[in-house]
């Protein structure tokens, strides 16, 4: 039976314009047993592939269109393509080498030559590929010997029925040079049937009447079809077509997921653990807490699940990071996500929130029953990020960036189809049905969509593929509502859904690395991304096969408070700063918040001013508050209503009261619906944890489900069926908006330690705020204003105080810019010692950049008259010119 062996998909940039889930299910009604994919230059499609074919009951041939050059020293050395297929798992590995060896000799395009097919043979299958195959090369009969001696018997030779000249000779010339070879039948496939012909033209914008690709015969064809094809030039390719069987019988890769394969801190986590949570137990004074029984229960509850799930591994490499941090000097963060809710991570170390008396839920962040891997995300000194990852790479093994993967969604299929149809006046087309009052509804509604799907994709690794956005209810489709009036609109909308959801382009994780003890070619290959080299599948897929990824991120924030507290003069934890501290929250009720931690926003000091904060905890229901979903869906109000008593508060379950009594009867944490579900539901809180990530999620096939058993286990537990529709209709409505508690505790806690460091040292924290925004402007003058504001006085940056960071008297009267807030000045621009005199600098420095001086001069750093200085800098610079 024919299986097709190349096949392209929009993994394939800007070439292939199949989707793997459509292209899987054609496969499947065309009768193949197999199917192949062997994108160009890369094997990131490869795991969504198999996972779908595994799904949809086809087999997966994975593989890769390679492209191969005779010279790889020669940069302008031509190329060829060259198919490579895997036959089991040491072939896929291979193929992982082979891949990663293309892009570490990428010129225009990543490359191989005959050393990596020597090299990394065993294992694979190798196919001469289309026209564009080396047996188009000026020799390829030296060619085709030489891939016969490295693959023998795995070696075959492609032909195709594309119906243009130059493929037609070519099926028959091959005989010719290579009479005893075995040929295969293929259909160099870029897109699923002969319907998306021009969609694939437009979508790399090719125009209707393109040539680019010499047929219009590049999609999937059934055997008879393929048959019938070479009959017409008096081929028989039967035999051909069992050759293709030979392969797909050779070929039975198994990609492996689950498991750990991490690297080893220690040959006992669990006693390190043990020990380093009894140290972190007296070191924080827990042992004369009155309710101490509560913390040694809790941490025993938690180290059975972290060493039932295997993490005690991974707490011990996090503490390690850490403490390195710690070591060195590298700040880091209070928390972030969801671990900030485990007293484990407490103890030791690696959160500085007491989880306990934040009334934070463990089974956030791990339990037996969560399907994905638990993330602990660190924030560290950004300047220094570079150094954290270059301790875990020294001392754990390969480190590498993660990449990324982007669909085309709504608004960009819109514009996209618009400028293929219509050209240069595709904007007139958008206009058009931009002042439509249903675009504009929609395009609002996806903007908060889009907010909350970041969040989540940062917040939670609860990432929801595009391509998955038909099944999920609370998309807003701008496609579906575009008009249709004239035959031009008709053809732009199908256009726009044919687009939306096929994959636009690759980039790198802003904080993901993957850190592995064995070299990462066993799993995923290295492809060029930029300037970087990154691991080319994204790090739900490395997670899968147990690989560890670390969330490592740069957070500025961090160097402000330090910079403060060194300025200052001060040394203190600022995780043990007063919580209730009266200064600081009356500078926060006046509406002072700019520069301060993520509440600087008019919207953030609008609900800081209404909800009266006195407190962290008030901070961190702020940190939660202010987002769009919430604020959109009157959720904020509802809660600032009822915390000024505007409104009442009434709990239709009594039960809820405890639960909600915080959050004003709202459901504003995602923890509260963990809670409310063991309480009236009887959930473990596992089981509550993946009721709260399907809910959330709002998946059509998996939320009526969920729903009902809530309701059904409510009513068993005597409330009323009616009591719990409202319930769950509450927790549909909220889910969506559902913040992390931990997450907003530990980011409420950092916004308040940056209000407690202007409220009382505010000199040392404009400075430190200066600096860090120092090269951008608007942000630059705008902290500049509110240092004057507060009466501080701003002198301009000068020679005689040599720092290009910003300098304040010990009073706090004023501050000195420093010379890093000059544009174009960097921290080794001026020579030290440099004369404060203008025309003496000036003759010292008569080489400098014009544009440098001028600045200098306009940021006032020379006295005199500044229009004169820089009609000097011009005839200076002349002069020396004419010399």
């Amino acid at each position: 039976m024919f299986s097709n062996l190349h096949t392209h998909t929009d993994y394939s940039l800007h070439d292939g314009y199949a989707k793997i889930p459509d292209l899987v299910s054609r496969a499947k009604e065309l009768g193949y047993p197999a199917l192949a994919i062997t994108d160009h230059g890369t094997v990131t499609g490869l795991i969504d592939f198999y996972e779908e074919c595994k799904k949809q009951g086809i087999k997966p041939i994975l593989g890769c269109e390679f492209y191969y050059t005779n010279e790889i020293t020669v940069k302008e050395a031509p190329t060829y393509h060259l198919l490579i297929l895997a036959k089991d798992n040491d072939g896929y590995k291979n193929m992982m080498k082979m891949d990663t060896y293309a892009h570490e000799h990428f010129y225009r395009k990543p490359r191989i030559g005959i050393e990596a097919l020597k090299q990394y043979h065993e294992g694979l299958i190798c196919t001469t590929a289309c026209i564009a195959g080396p047996l188009s090369a000026s020799e390829p009969e030296s060619l085709y010997n030489n891939l016969l001696e490295i693959f023998g018997d795995d070696l075959y030779v492609e032909i195709q029925p594309h119906d243009f000249q130059e493929q037609i000779e070519y099926n028959e010339k091959w005989k010719d040079y290579f009479p005893s070879s075995k040929t295969i039948v293929t259909l160099d496939s870029h897109y699923i049937d002969k319907e998306d012909i021009q969609a694939h033209k437009l979508w790399l914008g090719l125009g209707d009447d393109s040539q680019y690709y010499a047929s219009d015969d590049y999609y999937l064809r059934s055997e008879d079809e393929v048959l019938d094809w070479f009959k017409k030039y008096g081929i028989d390719a039967k035999s051909y077509i069992d050759n293709v069987q030979e392969i797909v019988d050779k070929c039975n890769v198994e990609i492996e997921f689950g498991g750990q394969h991490y690297p080893v801190f220690c040959d006992d986590p669990a006693t390190y653990v043990k020990q380093k949570c009894n140290e972190g137990f007296k070191a924080l004074g827990i042992s004369k807490y009155p309710n101490k029984d509560k913390y040694i229960k809790q941490v025993r509850h938690e180290f059975k699940i972290l060493s039932d799930l295997g993490y005690l591994n991974y707490f011990c490499i996090i503490d390690d990071m850490i403490r390195h941090c710690r070591e060195v000097g590298i700040p880091t963060g209070l928390g972030r996500g969801s671990v900030v809710g485990s007293l484990t991570a407490y103890l030791m170390g690696i959160t500085k929130l007491d989880p306990i008396k934040y009334n934070l839920v463990f089974e956030r962040f791990a339990n037996p029953e969560r399907v994905t891997p638990a993330d602990i995300d660190t924030d560290v000194s950004t300047p220094r990020r570079g150094d954290v990852i270059e301790y875990v790479k020294e001392k754990y093994g390969e480190v590498y960036q993660v990449r990324t993967i982007s669909y085309v969604q709504d608004k960009s299929a819109v514009q996209r189809a618009a400028q293929a149809i219509n050209g240069k006046h595709y904007l007139d087309l958008i206009s058009e049905y931009k002042k439509t009052d249903s675009y504009k509804k929609k395009a609002e509604e996806n903007e908060r969509l889009a907010d909350h799907d970041a969040f989540i994709a940062c917040r939670n690794k609860e990432l929801i593929k595009p391509v998955e956005y038909t099944k999920m209810s609370k998309n807003i489709n701008i496609v579906e509502d575009m008009p249709e009036k004239t035959s031009l609109q008709k053809r732009w909308k199908a256009l726009a859904m044919k687009f939306r959801g096929h994959i636009i382009s690759y980039g790198c994780h802003a904080s993901a690395v993957l850190v592995s003890p064995e070299d990462v070619c066993n799993w995923t290959a290295i492809e060029k991304q930029g300037d970087n080299m990154v691991v080319c599948h994204d790090f739900h897929q490395l997670e899968a096969q147990g690989l560890l990824k670390l969330d490592i991120l740069g957070l500025e924030t961090l160097d402000i408070i330090e910079q403060t507290k060194h300025r200052a003069g001060i040394d203190i934890d600022v995780a043990k700063i007063p919580v209730d501290d009266k200064t600081t929250a009356a500078m926060l009720r006046k509406g002072d918040t700019t520069g301060c931690f993520q509440i600087e926003s008019n919207v953030m000091t609008n609900i800081i001013i209404r909800m009266n904060v006195k407190n962290v905890e008030d901070m961190s229901a702020v940190v939660a508050l202010g987002r769009p979903g919430p604020l959109d869906s009157g959720m904020a109000e509802t809660f600032l209503r009822r915390r000024n008593h505007q409104e009442p508060t009434v709990y239709d379950i009594p039960e809820l009261e405890p639960i909600l009594r915080d959050t004003e009867g709202v459901i504003l944490y995602q923890e509260q619906i963990m809670q409310i579900a063991q309480k009236i539901c009887g959930y473990s809180l596992g089981e509550a944890d993946n009721l709260r990530r399907i809910i959330g999620r709002k998946v059509v096939d998996e939320m009526k489900p969920a729903v009902d058993d809530m309701i059904s286990r409510g009513v068993k537990n005597g409330y009323t069926e009616a009591q719990m529709k409202r319930l769950t209709d509450n927790i549909i409505t909220f889910a969506s908006y559902g913040f992390n508690r931990g997450h907003s505790a530990a980011y409420g806690m950092t916004a308040w330690v940056t209000a407690y460091l202007k409220a009382h040292y505010p000199a040392a924290f404009m400075a430190s705020l200066l600096d860090s925004n120092c090269k951008d402007k608007p942000k630059l003058a705008s902290y500049i204003l509110e240092a004057m504001h507060m009466g501080i006085k701003i002198l301009p940056p000068q020679l005689s105080h040599y720092n290009c960071y910003s300098d304040y008297d010990e009073e706090g009267a004023y501050i000195i810019l420093g010379l890093n807030c000059i544009a174009g000045v960097g921290n080794t621009q001026i020579p030290k010692d440099s004369p404060e005199d203008f025309k003496t600098f000036l003759e010292a420095n008569i080489n400098m950049n014009k544009t440098v001086l001028s600045n200098l001069v306009k940021a006032g750093v020379f006295k005199g008259n500044r229009d004169e200085m820089l009609q000097y800098i011009v005839w200076a610079k002349d002069k020396r010119k004419s010399k």
